[in-house]
């Protein structure tokens, strides 16, 4: 545990005292005595104390703002740290909030009140938390170690903290009284004003993303913590951007007494260049474009069943994205998402969807979009349908589960089953006790029993071990039959089939891969004589090889005669665009089944995510092989 809390207790009961005294108190390292007294130092003189040291005496606590210390004292809560989930949180806190520069692993051992080594394991998992932002924890004898990255990418990890830590007593306190001491309200308004000045318009999360981001900004300036590195595309945004954001940060260098330096200034312009979009003095042609996205999502929902057209927030969502998309368009530029890699395999339905939109579009087929312009359309159509799953969910009032014997406990298989269903009342009951009445009676029928019939052929199967997975299932499965009314849900097993299953032994390019196996499975009856060059046309708008070798090509029309999933091994791996493909997984299913295409995507990622681990672990084998 962090040790501060008591040392200043300590501290206050006599004049001075020794380190070899504070150690045998407290029953630790002198040490770490040293290494907490250094730390308390660090936050002393913003906090109204100090420790001074007197000769032949040992440390000595002053306190000259009574109000202040006292609430630091409070901020200094006793934390469980032989949870291994709460050490994460506050390596990561030490690592990204409390420092300028390096940090020893001493000194992350003395706050926490555990040794060198746990610390070190600790930080394997430290790192792994980083990957998703492309961060890396680089070390540098004789000083420690510091998160290394891109200034966007750190910004939106402390951001991700802050708000995972929010409701937590104990983590990242000094943060939140900081921001506390911010008027939020004072600052939007202030953003507010200078952009609308410069013509431009921002919605209220964007406009809460990017106070929060000033806040954090501030802080760091404040601690010393400046940015270390930032990639920006100067020539993809425009000038008005810089304009607005160089006002900004004049009134921060104002209000709050800090010096912004010119990346911040940069950082801020690459912000609002993806928040903001012009204001334009002919309302009718941004009617005319809102008009447009309302009849294609109608043409969709006319195609696909549907009901996007009814999305007042999707369509608010397009008509802010779509403005300055085609604008960007238009000049030729185009916008970096490092997300959308792992999107458009998780959500590949969505990403489909967002191809069709655009081709139905009449304003918006006129333009040639990269992958990452895509993706970001993509975004919308995913959240459409992560909404509207939610709703589903919380529309089932009554579930009927039906166990084999009355007897079993069941209490934490209702708990399970409430967390997919949040407002449905759970009744339990035996199967010999169940009549078609009662059934009736429930929106949703689940059972313990595996091989049912009769008046139970209704009822999803949930096996009596509840875990993550099972739950995805489950609220996949209750999603189709709500939607269908159809008791058993396509699985993704039954688009395998033996004669689809190849190895190709021969070298060759991707794309000529790509019309060879798509042949094939038109040859065999799957698809209609089209589909070879759907999947062609598909992989011309951008590439359909994701990460670790593995590759997921379908087509861009509705060919499917049967639908299935062709598996290509490749003897000989090959690469595309600068990614390796050993593992083609060729996808022929008929859009109007998203259901299976969500299924797809989630079976890809874990693939993706397995290879990557089995990776890593063949490498940490070598690594230690080599070392003997």
């Amino acid at each position: 545990m962090d040790h501060s809390n008591q040392i200043l207790q300590c501290l206050e009961k006599t004049d001075a005292v020794s380190v070899e005294k504070l150690a045998e108190r407290l029953h630790i390292s002198e040490r770490s005595i040293r290494n907490a007294v250094l730390l308390l130092r660090k936050d002393a003189s913003r906090n109204g104390f100090a420790i001074h040291t007197i000769r032949s005496k040992g440390y000595c606590l002053h306190i000259n703002d009574v109000n202040a210390y006292r609430k630091y004292r409070k901020t200094l809560q006793t934390i469980d740290f032989a949870d291994k989930s709460e050490r994460i949180n506050k390596i990561m806190e030490l690592i990204f909030m409390r420092h300028d520069g390096y940090i020893t692993i001493d000194e992350i051992s003395s706050v926490l009140g555990v040794s060198r080594r746990t610390i070190l394991n600790d930080l394997k998992d430290v790192r792994k938390e980083l990957i998703p932002y492309s961060l890396a924890i680089t070390s540098k004898s004789h000083y420690g170690i510091k998160v290394s990255g891109d200034e966007i990418k750190i910004r939106t990890a402390i951001s991700d903290l802050l708000n995972k830590n929010s409701g937590k007593d104990g983590n990242t306190i000094e943060y939140f009284e900081f921001a506390e001491r911010i008027d939020k309200e004072q600052l939007k308004k202030k953003y507010e004003e200078i952009i609308q000045k410069h013509k431009l318009s921002i919605n209220d999360s964007s406009i809460n993303a990017v106070a929060l981001h000033t806040i954090i900004m501030i802080y760091r300036i404040k601690q010393n913590n400046t940015i270390q590195e930032v990639h920006i595309n100067h020539q993809m945004i425009n000038k008005e951007y810089f304009k607005v954001a160089t006002e900004m940060m004049a009134y921060i260098q104002e209000q709050y007494a800090v010096t912004v330096q010119q990346q911040e200034i940069e950082l801020m312009a690459s912000q609002l260049f993806g928040k903001c979009e012009y204001i334009d003095p002919k309302m009718g042609e941004n009617n005319e474009l809102k008009e447009s996205i309302v009849t294609t999502l109608k043409a969709m929902d006319s195609e696909y069943a549907t009901d996007f057209a009814k999305d007042n927030l999707l369509i608010e969502g397009l008509l802010l994205h779509i403005y300055p998309l085609r604008l960007r368009a238009a000049s030729g530029l185009e916008l970096n998402n490092s997300l959308v890699n792992s999107v458009s395999a998780q959500y590949m339905n969505a990403f489909i969807m967002s191809m069709r939109f655009i081709e139905k579009n009449r304003i918006l087929n006129q333009y040639s979009f990269s992958r990452d312009e895509i993706g970001y359309i993509a975004f919308h159509f995913a959240t459409h349908e992560e909404r509207n799953m939610q709703l589903t969910l919380e529309s089932v009032q009554k579930i009927a589960l039906i166990i084999d014997s009355v007897r079993s406990d069941v209490s934490l298989l209702k708990l399970k089953i409430k967390q997919v269903f949040p407002n449905a009342e759970i009744k339990v009951a035996e199967s010999s006790t169940i009549t078609p009445d009662s059934l009736a009676e429930a929106d949703l029928a689940l059972t313990t029993i595996q091989k049912t019939n009769g008046i139970l052929k209704t009822a999803i199967y949930i096996p009596s071990v509840v875990d993550e997975h099972v739950q995805w299932n489950l609220r996949n499965q209750a999603i189709y039959y709500m939607k269908t009314k159809t008791e058993t849900m396509p699985e993704l097993t039954g688009l395998f089939n033996e004669d689809l299953f190849f190895i190709e032994e021969k070298k060759m390019p991707y794309q000529q891969i790509l019309k060879k196996y798509s042949t094939r499975i038109y040859q065999l009856g799957y698809a209609t004589k089209e589909y070879p060059d759907s999947v062609l046309e598909r992989e011309n708008k951008f590439s359909t090889v994701y990460d670790n070798g593995i590759a997921a090509p379908h087509g861009l029309r509705e060919t499917s005669l049967k639908d299935c999933i062709a598996v290509i091994l490749l003897k000989k791996p090959i690469e595309d665009q600068g990614k390796r493909c050993q593992c083609i997984f060729m996808i022929n299913v008929s859009e109007k089944h998203l259901f299976i295409y969500q299924e797809i995507g989630d079976f890809l990622i874990k693939l993706i995510t397995f290879i990557a681990y089995a990776s890593m672990m063949e490498q940490k084998i070598k690594n230690l092989e080599e070392r003997k």
